[in-house]
């Protein structure tokens, strides 16, 4: 089976990311997409990732199929391919092999060893129900982060009076960060919205 990548940063930031939080994952490869959603070794942060089939030039799945690999060697193999090539994925699994094929000026071709599947790698995403949805500019969000990341007792997240506020502290100073009042948006439905500088709310 192969698949072929016009833009390979589609893969290989998402995949940069997700390895600095999980070792090891499971592809599950469908007719639409591909799925990835794996815990952290501490079962504190699930990633859920899916890549649409329409992103690809070539996407040749006609049933359900899943392979697991390591992630960090995923991840240094990508950072190999040229960000302008086509990216190609090869998956035999007679071998328990996967190809990385990068296209472009320079041809280069690499290997991973898969490993073993079985149902205990297969992720499932458990169905939550959450009090508040919140949708903001993603570099909001990351500067506020950034703000917060001295501090060595985490953080924590309240809505009050439709605001977003992040909250932490050390040992020595306590921080907060409070994003402007917006008003509650009536198409999620939540018990409160609210949107730090800019509500975006569906």
């Amino acid at each position: 089976m192969e698949l072929t990548l016009e833009n390979p940063s589609l893969l290989k930031k998402s995949i940069e990311i997700i390895s600095d939080i999980v070792l090891e994952g499971t592809f599950v490869f469908k007719p639409d997409y591909v799925e990835l959603v794996a815990l952290n070794s501490n079962n504190v942060v699930m990633v859920i990732f899916r890549l649409l089939s329409t992103n690809f030039e070539k996407y040749d799945v006609e049933e359900d199929f899943q392979i697991s690999l390591s992630l960090e060697h995923f991840s240094e193999v990508l950072k190999r391919c040229d960000d302008k090539a086509k990216l190609l994925l090869n998956i035999d699994k007679n071998y328990n092999k996967l190809k990385i094929m990068s296209q472009g000026k320079n041809q280069k071709e690499f290997e991973l060893s898969l490993i073993d599947f079985n149902d205990e790698n297969l992720q499932k995403v458990p169905s939550l129900s959450f009090p508040a949805k919140i949708v903001l500019p993603s570099n909001v969000f990351t500067n506020a982060i950034n703000d917060l990341n001295f501090l060595e007792n985490g953080i924590s997240f309240k809505i009050e009076n439709s605001t977003l506020g992040l909250e932490g502290k050390t040992n020595e100073s306590n921080y907060e960060d409070k994003g402007n009042t917006c008003d509650p948006c009536d198409g999620c439905g939540a018990d409160a919205c609210a949107s730090c500088n800019a509500c975006a709310l569906s």
